[in-house]
């Protein structure tokens, strides 16, 4: 019944409202398919000013606000101008021929969208000789910086750096001097000196070059958040070889903290929490997802939401939210990037075991203090300085487990590739890596292995409609040894701290293993020849597909619909194999079998699948007014849908442990298994309105239904607001010389 319920009332209303939105994104497509493609700003870019009495410097901003162009010119070639005033509606040609005619000054249009504005009887721009002049323009950490610009001092020729921070310069005299500027960083003024590669390091000023972040359905500016977030950025995940991505952010987030509970390959995982309140929602470009499935090398960033930054998750955001944004591609040439390494791993601090000597001595003296007699303890003064001088090693060795069975150090090796690069049609970035982690015990005593792909694809289809494409698979092999710490027989190192020092470790015969208190020799406990296996394989597949469409009509109007599929399956193999355990007489050579277990020889299957669906529908809305008045609003539409189930099935009788398979068992097969789904949807808003970047406020909107809970108490809602108040836009406070604050 309430299965029934689930699909009648959540479905049927969610799904039919998807499909509403759908038709109306599709009609939409539909219509920009249909509109001509301009070939230059001049004929396709329509712009509407209105100003009185302003400075062209005024204009200049205005028309950059209203599209993607960006102007450079001196300020002594506009300074003295006079104020203009323009009403009309028109091409950016049409506009700029308009207040140029009568102001002697004369404009050239770059690549790039870039406006050089100069003097109309300058001639900054001349043939120059025939040379050209490359490099990289990169941050203060060496990181790529895109968007420079690379101006000739004197002139008006100049270019952007590209998305990998590169430029070119063609014609350029051997006596020049090169000007690089960027919002926020400092000015540089590098002279040619007859080189023809000219590379750049660009150091901040107040403002840093960290001006972006993820918030929930977006970014922002960082200058115009009010809420809390705090951020780490790829480079800083990679500096040291960690298997477990969730490890990296170990004191690199205000109030986030991690904790390491165990050091098992594939389960070295850290757990996060945000101020204490428990595990985040953890959303991987715009989707949920998994951090540990990722490689490092893969991320861009990671944004932590706390507190009221969070409420526009809702429910599920109750313990914060981590949002990680994968890396993309961008303009310029193809850059493939190959990163590899090789760990050794190990304990931190290991107890030392007693010998076989202080063995005895403490049961002896165990044996004393109960007032029993020296004759009935367990061992003599004479046995235990054998054990001390191993006189007799057969009778009475002294076995160092440890050393029998743990590594001093654990190999660990990880190798990736990647691609980057694009044009402005398409943009693409690709990686393919490989995880090989060892465990600490000797012999075969498993590893775990991670494979990754991600693609991410980003496509301008035409002037107004964007995709984007976004794969990331996973899979994962844990093979651990069949008393590992995650299996059912957690008891490793349990074995280890009780393995008695004063047991032989190995025969003459290596094929036959020694009876040690009612077990076998932990060396062989650890090995999965032996013993046998407890082996996890997990694949995972997301993938995501966006389109935005900007609606023209209205400047900063935009429609999002976002569709993601992901699939999760995993399938453990569980096999103990049955073993023969002996005592050795050194006298004759001969050996006994005194325990024997292989008629308990068992196999289990454990299998789940896990499938999940989503989808998004979004108005999204952006723009400034007068200069002064900066309003985004966004309104989503978000619905989700799960799907697991699982079975597991065991055997036992086995004739042979060289045959893993349940159909090799004669015994009584046991069976269970289950299946469960759920649903979810969500109505989403948020408001940001900011006066002159100095006044803030956010408002943000939530309602979520799942399906868990009865149609009369399905909603709940989360509403939230926050102000802003930046007073290093204040003119009192900047007089006082404070530059952030």
């Amino acid at each position: 019944m309430k299965k029934k319920l689930l699909k009648d009332t959540y479905y049927k209303h969610g799904i039919q409202r998807l499909l509403r939105t759908m038709k109306i994104t599709v009609f939409l497509l539909f219509i920009g398919f249909c509109q001509l493609s301009a070939t230059t700003y001049s004929q396709n870019t329509k712009l509407d000013l209105s100003l009185k009495e302003v400075t062209l410097r005024e204009v200049f901003e205005a028309i950059e606000k209203q599209s993607d162009l960006r102007f450079l010119f001196r300020d002594n070639t506009i300074d003295s101008i006079q104020n203009v005033s323009i009403n009309m509606k028109g091409t950016v040609d049409q506009i700029l021929k308009e207040l140029t005619k009568d102001n002697k000054i004369e404009y050239q249009v770059l690549s790039n969208n870039l406006i050089v504005i100069s003097n109309a009887a300058s001639s900054e721009i001349s043939i120059q000789q025939p040379k050209s002049i490359t490099g990289k323009v990169t941050d203060s950490s060496g990181g790529p910086l895109p968007g420079v610009t690379v101006i000739i001092k004197g002139t008006t020729v100049g270019t952007i750096t590209d998305a990998d921070g590169n430029y070119t310069i063609a014609s350029v005299k051997e006596n020049a001097i090169l000007i690089f500027s960027f919002v926020g960083l400092k000015t540089q003024e590098v002279a040619l000196s007859g080189k023809s590669i000219i590379n750049v390091k660009m150091q901040e000023e107040s403002v840093g070059i960290e001006e972006v972040v993820a918030v929930g359905y977006g970014f922002q500016k960082r200058t115009a958040i009010t809420g809390s977030i705090s951020s780490v950025h790829g480079e800083k995940l990679v500096q040291a070889p960690v298997a477990s991505t969730s490890n990296t952010l170990n004191g690199r987030l205000a109030g986030v903290i991690t904790k390491q509970t165990q050091g098992l390959p594939g389960q070295d995982g850290a757990t996060i929490n945000i101020r204490g309140f428990g595990s985040p929602l953890v959303i991987v470009d715009g989707v949920e997802g998994s951090l540990d499935g990722l490689d490092p090398s893969s991320i861009e960033s990671i944004d932590v939401l706390k507190d009221g930054a969070a409420a526009i998750y809702g429910s599920r955001a109750s313990n914060g939210v981590l949002l990680v944004s994968t890396k993309r591609g961008g303009v310029g040439k193809t850059e493939f990037t190959l990163n590899t390494s090789f760990t050794g791993q190990s304990y931190t601090n290991f107890p030392k075991k007693v010998n076989a000597g202080q063995f005895a001595t403490l049961k002896r003296e165990a044996h004393l203090h109960q007032e029993k007699s020296a004759e009935t303890a367990p061992y003599s003064e004479a046995e235990i300085q054998k054990y001390y001088d191993g006189s007799d090693p057969w009778n009475y060795p002294n076995t160092d487990w440890v050393k029998e069975t743990v590594r001093e150090w654990a190999p660990q090796q990880e190798h990736n590739l990647s691609v980057r690069g694009g044009s402005e049609k398409i943009k693409f970035y690709g990686l393919l890596g490989g995880l090989n982690q060892a465990t600490m015990w000797k012999g075969n005593g498993g590893n775990y292995q991670r494979f990754n792909l991600i693609s991410n694809i980003d496509m301008k289809l035409t002037e107004s409609l964007d995709m984007q494409l976004n794969i990331q698979a996973n899979e994962r092999h844990l093979n651990y040894a069949f008393r590992s710490e995650t299996s059912e027989y957690p008891y490793l190192f349990q074995d280890l701290w009780f393995a008695n020092p004063t047991k032989v470790a190995h025969f003459p015969d290596p094929s036959k293993l020694p009876y040690v208190e009612a077990a076998i020799p932990l060396y062989a406990v650890v090995n999965r020849d032996i013993a046998g296996y407890d082996d996890t394989e997990t694949s995972q597949i997301n993938s995501t597909l966006a389109l935005t469409y900007k609606i023209k009509p209205i400047p900063g109007l935009s429609v999002k619909i976002l569709g993601n599929y992901r699939k999760y399956d995993a399938l453990q193999k569980l096999f103990s194999r049955g073993i023969e355990g002996y005592n050795y007489s050194p006298e004759d050579d001969t050996y006994t079998k005194v325990y024997d277990s292989k008629a308990a020889t068992n196999l289990e299957l454990r299998n789940s699948r896990n499938r999940d669906m989503s989808g998004q529908f979004s108005l999204n809305y952006d723009r400034t007014f007068n200069q002064a008045h900066h309003l985004s609003a966004i309104i989503l539409y978000e619905v989700n849908s799960y799907y697991s189930d699982n079975f597991r099935v065991n055997r036992t009788g086995f004739l042979t442990t060289e045959i893993d398979q349940l159909s090799a068992a004669s015994g009584n097969i046991t069976t269970s298994g289950g299946a469960a789904e759920m649903g979810r949807a969500s109505y989403v808003g948020r408001l940001n309105y900011s006066y002159k970047d100095k006044y803030l406020l956010e408002s943000t909107f939530r309602a979520d239904a799942s399906a868990k809970f009865p149609p009369a108490h399905r909603w709940a809602f989360f509403p939230s607001i926050s102000l802003g108040w930046r007073m290093s836009e204040e003119d009192f406070i900047r007089d006082l010389g404070f530059s952030i604050i």
